[in-house]
Formats: structure tokens, C-alpha cells, sequence
């Protein structure tokens, strides 16, 4: 058990007079969970257990150790200055009498000396109340120490001799002035790391820190308690360890009780909700410690609201809603331990009670299960009042059919099943009248039929059968086949009938993990073992045709039984002479899945297929199958009392015995390496030594006499040490090889393969787990020696980040599986920086036939976000063409959306539209937005009919906005935002599409806009509907500096505020000649105001004082001006040679009203590039001749950058 790992922390070397009693509430099943579990000291000695003390043992004596020899005179005075010293005669006999006798006796001898004792006290150990020393800090050599200080005077030492060590450099730590331990302080240094922990969330830390308390006997307050309990609750440490969870947590709690510490209603919500989750998880893993959580929780639960002085009148708790739900949940679980009556009373009393659809559905559950017909009818009638109630609760309406079907279930399973069929036909005719959802009939007939076949499974058979026969009845689930054939088991003809119905089904179980509480009552759990009893019955009744329609069945679903049935399988198989290629089958099938169980299933399974089969073939084909390898690895000797190995030594001992090619070699050798490995290893060598298991040892050495057997064959043969794996190597070193002949030349001819050939690789990937920069450096050597390595030295590099194109390259080379490579691909890219991603993976010529088809969704979204340029990855990926498949547009469907959007983000609406067609897109307003961007009315038109209902109100009337202002009806825009109320606006959104809508319309006539703007979208717009410098600049300075409108004015407004502004009014300059485009080059006026508002957003950039152009910008603004004059790329050429002609090392390039565009850092190389492109798009040859003779020219004068 996990309890077995947690004796130090429960304080073993304490003795029981130090305990305080827990409370009763508390005794019963807390302490019969402890006793049972090996909490106290039930555990058996482990074997040679000197030889490993606990390491917290080892650091506490070390840390005593030093300090004594730091202070020796305060251990002289602690001993020496007692009245009446004990003799070393009297040490020496107390040292082997139990602590409360030693305690006795001191009593006696100290009882005057209370006054002149001493004590100090250590952080790191127990500390005991004065004049109780602890034995167990005495050993036979300090007893000797200790007689002798008590006959010899104490000697003062020189001054001078305390200065030498005061004068020391560099002390090991501050100087302790205290005399014994500050509890005061000790305590506030504590809470204050705690706080700090529980802050952070470093909730692994803080047990820790309360065990130092508890260790010297110090008490935190009630509000550290909490968050020790809380932390307990919320840690990762043990979030696979469920049994270790809950007894720290029952252990820090009654910790609180024994120190008289009455709990707040936090800690019960704490204390309480952390057993009802873990009795329902052991449930649900099949933890036989559940039962025990629940018994500890509810028997918590029933004392803190149980009212000692009127037992019928339930004490107020402030329960939180999560603890009443999950009471009732584990109620339905472990029946019986509370009445119905009972539990209502509490959780009605609660404040976060709410008649919600859980707790009618929890409740009639339990009802159910406790046949209590008066709670079902009163409950009936409480739910039928609250559904026709004013003012139902939502939820409760939306979850009515949930709540009917548990009562159908109820009233079926307690007797009224006439009532149940009326209340059925009621319910199916208000379905169908209302066009209701087929889940929710679903729902009602599984229910209904289920709770039938418990009463009369032929009825309830009949009644499926003509429900199955009507078109508009939704197919069953399989969960539900299986519950209503194991509820058919007692009538084996309909068994069959119903499993040759599910025969040709899909095994679709849901997951453990369900989404609502409420799931767990409405739908079966624990229906994966229903096709084992299945089985068992038909083995039973020697059934052959479905005996071997379920083992057939087991191999092409990919599913297996429960461990316990295998051995009447195997008999079966041997019974009817089942062929070695048909049980072979069979056997690796269910060895994968037993692969990912316990190591004592592994060895089980192997067992049952020994005891039934011999055959030397079958046994050969078993220890070369890909499965056996992974059960040897699993082979454990702390698990010999458990298990025994028959099965895996009578393999083994087929190796020897059958005729063996030089292929077979290095797979042998490995394996018996890997044994050698586990039987000789250090730490549970001592259980075989010490243990009285002679089969194991006989097998040990038989295993080290065939593996060096097979070793010097190996080397006689001359073969290829490189075929071998490393384990055997490492194997060599722990057999003794005094007794081979040549076992030095032996050890040599496997360990240092890689001396004289360096195409043998090297493994550093324990060097580098344990020693990341040493094992790095000697990697870099190795390789630069040209020497090559194994796949876990190249896995180690990428967990450690030390990743190059090298590495990758070669990691992917040596990667031995389909699975470790996917394992490995997913890993490569969680550890390399995203800025790296292109350079490394997206680059990388394998990156379509081996990175592709292994990514994982997150690794995806990675590349995705990070990659520098998203046609090509789209291109190399071959999207949307790979992603065809509905199950790989599932599985990555989160990175199929973040394409669209980065798509969208870049303009490139046409191949949203073109990608559609294959691969759909998810996001409706993405699509429609796309459809509007990219001109396609019609097809707008038609999506937003078709998808009507499936988009909210606010977001269609920004989508119909935005349609509006593409199709140049502004009227119509204006129109429709004066016709939304407010509650439909969309924050932000709405208005940015209005104001956008009032620049347009700045080009037809004035705009006065009076609304402060919500962000920097809006201001620009705002500012962009000016049509002269002087209404801009006033409109600029009324916003900025308000403090009713906008806070941009803090500490002056921010540069990248300015900046955003100013690429919005370029962005919207921009916009308007793609939307206004015809209007504007047929009238004049209009191109006025653009060149007019070019103009002044020119001088508007210079009067923010940011004159400076980056390239993006520089581009922008050249297509703008280029609408209005087709010679603007002629005319900055022009002006880009003039300005080096004057001045070669010009730094800049000055543009129109004082706007800058720097030549520095790859500047003029950017802009002639452009400047290129831009001429070959315009089919300019004779521009572009100069352009390319300009660089020549530039070139020879001085190099261009790169």
C-alpha cells in the first residue's frame, strides 16, 4: 500500500504517551483505516533495513552532530550540572527499556532537578518537554563520552581559542545567539513561507513546512491550517497517489483536533469535499479505500451537524454547494450510510442549497436505491411543484427530462410500473409536439427499459422491440446494451439474442471523467467488466459459439477482461486444442493491454498461459513477441510475496533449450541483461539474499551462468558488439567474472566497443540527466571526435534544450518506433524556443514526411503561432488537402481554427473561402466576415440564411454592419446602428464599425462626432473624419487630455499609443480607396479630401513628433499616394538617388512634410527591393533596369546590407 512509504512523517520514534486521543466521532473509522492500512507501526521490517536509514533520520542525527560540536559547552552544562547524574551502568541498561518505563524512571530520579536542567532544542528533530531525554539521541559511545564529563571537572577554554573561530571568513551560516529554539519566531518564519507558498501556488511545499512545525511541537493557528489542508487538496504531488492524499489530509486534521482546535466551516467545506471526490474517484479506479473515505466523511459530516442537546434538530453549517453535491453523488455510491430524510434536512439547512436538476436527480436516485416509495412520491410532487412554479429555475427546466428519466427508473424499480408507462407515454407525446430533442427520448426509453429488465427482462425486451421497429426512436447507446444484457444473464436465450444484436456494434464506451455530476447517476458506470461476466457465463455454460464470438470480438476491438478470467480461458483453449497461430493471436492482443497494467498482472498472465500450454514453439513465439520484453523490464523483487514468476523463468529457460541462429543473439543477451540487472540490484538484493525463496535464488544464478555463457559465445563468434544494447554492458559489470576465463578481455570486448570503433554509440544520457552541463560539455567533445551516440543521450540533449539542426537530425535517424518518434517530434517542439521553430523544424526537409503526420494538436498551434511565414507552412503541410479526414479535422481542431484566423488576420479572405470547401471553417463570423472582405456578396447572402440561428444577435448585427460599409451603403449602416438598443451593441466592436462608417462618410460631407471613443480604433477614426489640419489637431487635444474620455495622458501619452493611432489613420486611408475606390476616381471633390487627408495625417505624424517611417508604413503610404499619382514609386526613386548622390553616407531618406524613412540597419536594401517589385508589378522594365544598375553602382561604392 501507498501508506506504507509515510512512517517518518507520522513521527515513528514518538511513543504512544505523546499521542492525544482523537475525538470519538473521529475513532471509528479513522483509526480502523489506519490499523489496516499500516499507518502506525504494523509495518513488517524490511530486510537488511540498517543498511538503508531514512534520510530523514540521517539528516537530523547529522545536523545534532554538528551543532554539538559547535556548542560543546552546552551539552556539558545540560549533563554535568545535574544534581544527581545517572551512572554509566544506568545508561547503558536504559538504553534497551521502552521510552514510558524510561520516562518513569526519570520522573524519579529528576524530580528535584527541574530547575538546574537545560534543554536545547533542534529544528530538525522531535523536541521533548524538560528533563524527558530522548534515547534514541544516545549511543554507546556518547554513554562512555558522558561518564567520563561527569568525573572530570569542566575546563573553561582560552578567549583566545573562541576569537579563531569568530574570525573565520566565510561561516557556514548567521550565527545562532538563541540559547534553545524561538518558538515565536521559529512559527512566524513558517506562517510567512506558507503564506508566501500558498500565494504562489507552490501548494507542494507547504506540508513540508507544516511538518517542520509539528516536529518541535509548535502549533500554527486555525488560518494555516486551512491552507495546509487546502494545499493538501490542491498539490500535484500525489495526484496519482489517492490514498496518500487522503491520509495526510486526515492526518493534519486530527492533528487540529488533538490540539483542541475547533474547525470553522472552511475546513469542514475543505476536509469534507476532498473525501467525497476521493471516495468517488477510489470508486471509480477500484480503490478499496473508498468505502472507508465515505464511512470517515459522512460519520464527519453527521457529528458537525448533529445537535448534541436535540437530536432531531439539525445545527447550521455553512456547507458550499460543491460539498452537498458531492455528498449526494458518493450517497448514490455507498448506500445505506445515511438516511434520505436526514441528508435533505442538511443540505435544505444549507445557505448554497439550490433545487437544482442534480439534486432531484441525486435524490430520487437514492430513493430508488433504498426503496423508499414515500421520499419517491414526496419528491415527485416537490418537482412537479417547482417546475410549475412562477419562476422556475432555468436550469431545472432545461434539465426536466433528466430528472423524468430518474423517475421512471424509481417508480418502475419500487412497483408502480403502470405508473411509469402513463408517465412515459405523457412525456414521449410532449417530445414529439414540441419538436424535442432526440437525446432527450433517448434518455427516457434507456432509462425506463433498464429499470425493466431488473424487474422482467423478457417484458422489457418486448417493449424495445417495438420501439427499435419506429423510425423516429434514436438508436441506443452500447453502454446500454451492455446493462440490459447483463441485466438478461438469468435468461440465457435473450442474453444471446441481445449480444448478437450488439455484435456487429462499435464498442463505444464514455470516458470515466464525466462532464456533470449528474452523468454519473444517468448513465451506467463500470460497463467495461459486464463483457467479462459475459464470458464467464458462457465458459460456465460451455457455450462455444459465444465463447469465440467474444474472444474474436475482444481481438478486433482491441479490448481485454478482467485478469481473474484469463486461466478459465486458457483452459478452455487447451480443451479444445486451440492452433498456436490462433492463441498467439490471442495472446498479443491482450498482452497489450496488459502491458499498461501493474507488473504483477504482467507475471499473472504469463503464469495462466504456462499452466495451461508447454508446447516449446508457443513459448519461443511468447519470448519474442514485442510484449515480453516490456513484462522483463517489469521484473521486480519486492513484488516476489505477491507474484510468483513461473511463467517468465519457464520462458527463460525455453531460451536455452531451443536452437538458436546468430540473429537470435544480441535479443537474448539483452534479455538476460535486463534480469541480471533487476536481480542484482543494490537495493532489493537483500529481500532474495535474506529471503527463504529458493526458486529465485536458483534462477539468479542460473540467469548469471547462461548470460555469461551466452557472452563468451557471443565474443568467440566474433560477432558485432554494436548489435547490442547498452544494458549489457552495463550487465557485465555486475556479474563476477573471476571464474571466466579471460574476463577481463571479456568485460573489455563489451564495454569499450567505442575505443576502437567510433561508429558504436555512446550512451551520456545518464551523465546528462544527472550532470546537464558536464554531460553537454562531454557530448560537444565527443562529437567533434566524431564519435556517434544512442537515442537516450539525443532525448536527454532536447529535455535539457540543448537542441541544434545536428541533433535533430540524428535523434530522428536512431529513434527506434512509430511511437517514440511521435513521442519524440512533440517533444523537439515543446522545448525549442518559438523564435527557433522555423530555422529548425519548419525548415527542416523532413518536415513533411516525419514531423506532420506525428504532431499533436498543441505542437501545431506552436508552429503555427510562431512560424515567420504562414503560406509556406501552410504549403508545406499540403493544408488543407492532409486534413481531408473528419478524425484528423477533430483532432486538430484547434489548429485548423488558428490557421483561419492568422489567414483572416493577414488579408487573405479569397483563401479562406477556397479552404472552406474542403476543410470547413468553424467560425461562422470569420467566415461571413470573409465572405463580405472578400467582395462575395451572394455567397454572404446565403451563409447568413443558412447559419441564421447559430449566430447571436449582437454578433449579426455587426457582421450586417460591416456588409453594409463593404457594399458602400452607408445610409443603410447608419440606419441600422440607430435602429439597435444599447444591451445589443457589442463593446468596443459596434462602435468601431460606426465611427469607421463616419470616416467613409467624411468624403461626402463634415462629420461631428460628439461620443467620447472607447479605444484607440475609435480615436483614430474620429480623427481620420477631419477634413482640415486645424479640426484634426482641436478634436486630438479635446480627447487626449480629458479625463472623462480617455486616459491616454499618463506621464504624457504613451509611444505605442501614438503609434497605434497613427497606423489605424494609415490603415484607414488605405481601406477607403479599396472601398470608395469608383466613387472617388469619379469625383473629384472626393479625391480632394483624400489627398487632403493624406496631407494631414503626413503632418499629424510630424506634429506627435514620430516623423519616422518603417517599411510596412513606407509601403502603405506609397499605395495611397500612388491612387492619387501613378508616379509616386518614379518620383521616391528618384528622390532615394538624389539624396546619395548629395551624400553617399546618408543615413536617411527625408520625405514629403517632414516624414523620415531611415537607410540604416538593411534600410536601402529594403527599399530598393521594393522599389523592384513594385516596378516588375507595374511592368515598368526600364525602371527596373535602373533600380538593379543603382545597386551595381551602390555595391562597388560600398557593401549593401544583407
Amino acid at each position: 500500500m501507498a501508506f506504507k512509504s509515510f512512517i517518518y512523517s507520522k513521527g515513528y520514534h514518538r511513543s504512544a504517551a505523546q499521542k492525544k486521543t482523537a475525538t470519538s466521532f473521529f475513532d471509528s473509522s479513522y483509526q480502523y483505516l489506519r490499523q489496516n492500512q499500516g499507518l502506525v507501526n504494523s509495518d513488517p521490517v524490511l530486510h537488511a533495513s540498517h543498511l538503508h536509514p531514512h534520510p530523514v533520520v540521517v539528516a537530523n542525527v547529522n545536523y545534532n552532530n554538528v551543532d554539538d560540536i559547535l556548542h560543546p559547552h552546552d551539552l556539558d552544562s545540560s549533563i554535568n550540572n545535574t544534581n544527581n547524574p545517572l551512572t554509566h551502568e544506568e545508561l547503558l541498561y536504559n538504553q534497551n527499556v521502552s521510552l514510558r518505563s524510561l520516562k518513569q524512571q526519570q520522573s524519579t530520579n529528576y524530580v528535584n532537578n527541574n530547575n538546574n536542567n537545560q534543554h536545547r532544542y533542534y529544528s530538525t528533530g522531535p523536541t521533548l518537554p524538560t528533563n524527558q531525554y530522548d534515547p534514541l539521541n544516545f549511543s554507546n559511545r556518547n554513554f562512555q563520552d558522558l561518564s567520563l564529563k561527569t568525573s572530570q571537572p569542566s575546563v573553561q577554554q582560552p578567549q583566545n581559542e573562541y576569537s579563531l573561530l569568530k574570525d573565520e571568513n566565510a561561516p557556514v551560516w548567521k550565527e545562532d545567539t538563541e540559547p534553545c529554539l524561538n518558538k515565536s519566531t521559529y512559527l512566524q518564519t513558517h506562517i510567512d513561507e506558507i503564506n508566501r507558498c500558498y500565494e504562489q501556488k507552490n501548494y507542494n511545499k507547504i506540508n513540508s513546512l507544516y511538518q517542520s512545525l509539528k516536529r518541535n511541537d509548535i502549533v500554527p493557528p486555525l488560518e494555516i491550517f486551512t491552507k495546509v489542508l487546502d494545499s493538501l487538496c490542491k498539490r500535484p504531488l500525489d495526484n496519482n497517489d489517492l490514498d496518500n492524499k487522503m491520509y495526510e489530509l486526515l492526518t493534519c486534521y486530527q492533528d487540529m483536533i488533538n490540539n483542541r482546535l475547533k474547525p470553522p466551516d472552511e475546513i469542514y467545506n475543505i476536509v469534507l469535499l476532498s473525501l467525497f471526490k476521493g471516495s468517488i474517484l477510489a470508486y471509480q479506479f477500484e480503490n478499496p479505500n473508498g468505502s472507508d473515505f465515505y464511512k470517515i466523511a459522512i460519520e464527519l459530516f453527521n457529528t458537525t451537524t448533529n445537535d448534541p442537546k436535540q437530536k432531531s434538530v439539525v445545527k447550521f453549517r455553512n456547507f458550499s454547494k460543491d460539498v452537498l453535491d458531492y455528498n449526494l453523488l458518493a450517497m448514490n455510491i455507498y448506500p445505506g450510510h445515511i438516511t434520505l430524510s436526514k441528508a435533505q434536512q442538511v443540505i435544505k439547512s444549507s445557505p448554497a442549497f439550490i433545487k437544482d436538476s442534480f439534486y432531484f436527480i441525486a435524490c430520487f436516485s437514492y430513493a430508488k436505491l433504498t426503496n423508499d416509495k414515500f421520499a419517491i412520491k414526496e419528491l415527485y410532487e416537490d418537482f412537479r411543484l417547482s417546475l410549475s412554479s412562477g419562476s422556475p429555475d432555468q436550469g431545472l427546466f432545461d434539465d426536466q427530462f433528466e430528472i423524468y428519466s430518474v423517475i421512471l427508473s424509481s417508480f418502475i424499480e419500487t412497483g408502480e410500473v403502470e405508473l411509469a408507462t402513463n408517465l412515459l407515454d405523457d412525456l414521449v407525446s410532449k417530445i414529439q409536439s414540441s419538436n424535442g430533442l432526440a437525446s432527450n427520448i433517448s434518455l427516457l426509453l434507456s432509462s425506463f427499459l433498464i429499470s425493466m429488465s431488473k424487474v422482467d427482462p423478457s417484458k422489457a425486451y418486448e417493449i424495445w422491440f417495438k420501439f427499435h421497429n419506429l423510425n423516429w426512436i434514436p438508436e441506443f447507446s452500447y453502454e446500454f446494451y451492455l446493462v440490459f444484457m447483463a441485466n438478461s444473464f438469468q435468461d440465457w436465450n435473450l442474453t444471446k439474442k441481445i449480444y448478437d444484436y450488439i455484435f456487429p456494434m462499435e464498442r463505444n464506451l464514455s470516458p470515466l471523467k464525466k462532464q456533470k455530476l449528474s452523468d454519473y447517476l444517468l448513465h451506467p458506470i463500470g460497463v467495461d467488466s459486464i463483457t467479462t461476466s459475459l464470458l464467464d457465463y458462457s465458459l460456465q455454460l460451455k457455450d462455444n459459439e459465444v465463447i469465440m464470438k467474444i474472444l474474436e470480438e475482444s481481438i478486433v476491438k482491441n479490448f481485454s477482461f478482467d485478469i481473474g478470467i484469463y486461466p478459465f480461458v486458457f483452459n478452455y483453449l487447451r480443451e479444445i486444442q486451440c492452433g498456436e497461430d490462433y492463441l498467439m493471436r490471442f495472446i498479443e492482443s491482450h498482452a497489450e493491454f496488459i502491458k499498461k497494467s501493474n507488473s504483477i498482472n504482467k507475471f499473472q498472465f504469463l503464469n495462466m498461459i504456462v499452466d495451461n500450454f508447454q508446447s516449446q514453439s508457443l513459448l519461443n513465439k511468447i519470448s519474442h513477441a514485442k510484449f515480453f520484453k516490456n513484462f522483463v523490464e517489469d521484473f521486480n523483487l519486492e513484488n516476489c510475496e505477491l507474484v510468483s514468476y513461473n511463467g517468465l523463468i519457464s520462458c527463460i529457460n525455453n531460451f536455452i533449450k531451443i536452437p538458436k541462429t546468430i540473429k537470435d543473439f544480441p535479443y537474448i543477451l539483452e534479455i538476460h541483461a535486463i534480469l541480471v540487472t533487476k536481480l542484482f540490484d543494490f537495493d532489493t538484493y537483500p529481500i532474495l539474499q535474506n529471503g527463504n525463496n529458493e526458486v529465485l535464488l536458483k534462477f539468479r544464478d542460473q540467469i548469471e551462468h547462461q548470460f555469461k555463457m551466452l557472452a563468451q559465445n557471443f565474443c568467440r563468434l566474433n560477432l558485432d558488439p554494436n548489435l547490442l544494447a547498452g544494458v549489457v554492458s552495463q550487465a557485465m559489470k555486475m556479474v563476477n567474472l573471476d571464474d571466466t576465463a579471460n574476463g577481463q578481455d571479456l568485460l573489455n570486448f563489451f564495454n569499450h566497443p567505442g575505443d576502437w570503433d567510433k561508429s558504436y554509440p555512446l550512451s551520456l544520457g545518464s551523465f546528462i540527466r544527472n550532470s546537464p552541463r558536464g554531460g553537454i560539455r562531454e557530448f560537444t567533445k565527443l562529437s567533434k571526435e566524431g564519435y556517434c551516440f544512442d537515442y537516450d543521450t539525443y532525448k536527454e540533449l532536447i529535455i535539457k534544450r540543448a537542441i541544434n539542426k545536428q541533433i535533430i537530425d540524428k535523434c530522428l535517424e536512431v529513434c527506434p518506433d512509430s511511437i517514440e518518434l511521435k513521442n519524440i517530434v512533440n517533444l523537439m517542439i515543446s522545448k525549442i524556443p518559438g523564435r527557433n521553430l522555423t530555422q529548425l523544424i519548419i525548415n527542416n526537409p523532413k518536415f513533411s514526411k516525419v514531423f506532420v503526420p506525428n504532431l499533436r494538436n498543441d505542437s501545431m498551434l506552436k508552429l503555427i503561432e510562431n512560424c515567420e511565414s504562414l503560406s509556406n507552412f501552410i504549403r508545406i503541410c499540403d493544408f488543407p488537402e492532409k486534413f481531408k479526414s473528419i478524425a484528423i479535422q477533430a483532432e486538430n481542431k484547434n489548429a485548423i481554427e488558428l490557421i483561419y484566423e492568422r489567414l483572416f488576420d493577414g488579408g487573405k479572405y479569397a483563401d479562406i473561402l477556397r479552404y472552406n470547401n474542403i476543410v470547413p471553417v468553424l467560425n461562422l463570423e470569420l467566415l461571413l466576415k470573409s465572405c463580405i472582405r472578400s467582395g462575395e456578396f451572394k455567397k454572404y447572402e446565403s451563409l447568413s440564411k443558412k447559419f441564421n440561428d447559430k449566430i447571436s444577435e449582437s454578433s449579426k448585427i455587426d457582421i450586417q454592419l460591416e456588409y453594409l460599409i463593404n457594399k458602400n451603403d452607408l445610409k443603410g449602416a447608419f440606419t441600422l446602428f440607430e435602429k439597435t438598443p444599447r444591451e445589443l451593441r457589442t463593446p468596443h466592436k459596434t462602435m468601431d464599425l460606426y465611427t469607421f462608417a463616419l470616416f467613409l462618410d467624411s468624403f461626402n460631407r463634415n462629420i461631428t462626432y460628439y461620443e467620447s471613443p472607447e479605444n484607440t480604433l475609435q480615436f483614430a477614426n474620429i480623427l481620420s473624419s477631419q477634413t482640415s489640419f486645424i479640426n484634426l489637431l482641436s478634436t486630438y487635444n479635446l480627447i487626449a487630455h480629458s479625463d472623462h474620455l480617455m486616459n491616454f495622458n499618463v506621464g504624457g501619452m504613451a509611444a505605442k499609443v501614438k503609434k497605434e493611432i497613427l497606423n489605424q489613420m494609415l490603415n484607414n486611408l488605405y481601406d477607403s480607396i479599396r472601398l470608395l475606390s469608383p466613387s472617388i476616381e469619379n469625383d473629384k471633390s472626393m479625391k480632394e479630401k483624400l489627398r487632403e487627408k493624406v496631407k494631414n495625417y503626413c503632418r499629424f505624424k510630424a506634429y506627435l513628433k514620430s516623423p519616422e517611417l518603417d517599411m510596412d508604413e513606407l509601403k502603405t503610404l506609397v499605395s495611397v499616394e500612388s491612387f492619387l499619382n501613378p508616379f509616386t514609386p518614379s518620383m521616391l526613386f528618384n528622390n532615394l538617388i538624389e539624396t546619395i548622390y548629395i551624400n553617399e553616407h546618408a543615413s536617411s531618406l527625408v520625405l514629403q512634410n517632414g516624414l523620415i524613412y531611415s537607410l540604416q540597419q538593411k534600410g536601402l536594401n529594403k527599399i530598393l527591393s521594393y522599389l523592384e517589385e513594385s516596378f516588375i508589378t507595374s511592368g515598368n522594365d526600364a525602371n527596373i533596369e535602373k533600380v538593379r544598375e543603382f545597386r551595381s553602382l551602390l555595391r562597388k561604392s560600398k557593401p549593401l546590407q544583407a
